[in-house]
């Protein structure tokens, strides 16, 4: 089973600091030049983070994630955290989430959060979150995988009971 290099965990967390501004810039600027590996076994995956807000900026990069995966037929999609700012009403999720990915949610499209220090450690149980009430989990693809947890509940405890499941 291959896991994900350093380089990539951190390669995502790079792109999560880009402000939704300058990603949509740069995927506007890059979308006619950027050929991805697009072969028949490949994982093909998009990473996302900080996004929860339900403002504009959010349904602009919702907008762009559904343009690419048209293009670039991504089966799921890894959260790093911050995923809902501010209010955790059933009209939060929807508004901040649903209503913003509802095109990729529609093409089964499957979102695998992470809990960031913004988030309530309840989101877990938000079934389209895909964590199945679990603190941390490893999601399996092809020869891939992919271990996520909430990163502050993260304990020398979490971590030995993670690498002896």
């Amino acid at each position: 089973m291959r896991q994900l290099s350093y380089a990539t965990i951190a390669f995502g967390l790079l792109l999560s600091a880009f402000t939704p501004e300058r990603t949509i810039a740069a995927s506007q600027a890059a979308s006619s030049s950027v050929e991805l590996p697009n072969k028949p076994k490949s994982v093909r995956f998009a990473v996302i983070g900080d996004m929860g807000t339900g403002k504009k900026e959010q349904y602009d990069v919702g907008k762009q994630m559904t343009l690419f995966h048209e293009k670039f037929p991504f089966d799921f999609v890894l959260m790093l955290g911050d995923n809902i700012y501010g209010g955790k009403s059933p009209a939060d999720y929807k508004r901040k989430f649903e209503d913003v990915y509802e095109n990729l949610l529609h093409s089964n499209v499957k979102f695998y959060a992470s809990l960031g220090n913004h988030d309530d450690t309840n989101e877990r149980f938000y079934k389209p979150f895909n964590m199945s009430g679990q603190r941390y989990y490893t999601i399996k693809k092809d020869n891939t995988e992919f271990s996520r947890w909430i990163a502050l509940t993260w304990t020398r405890a979490n971590w030995s009971g993670f690498r002896n499941n």
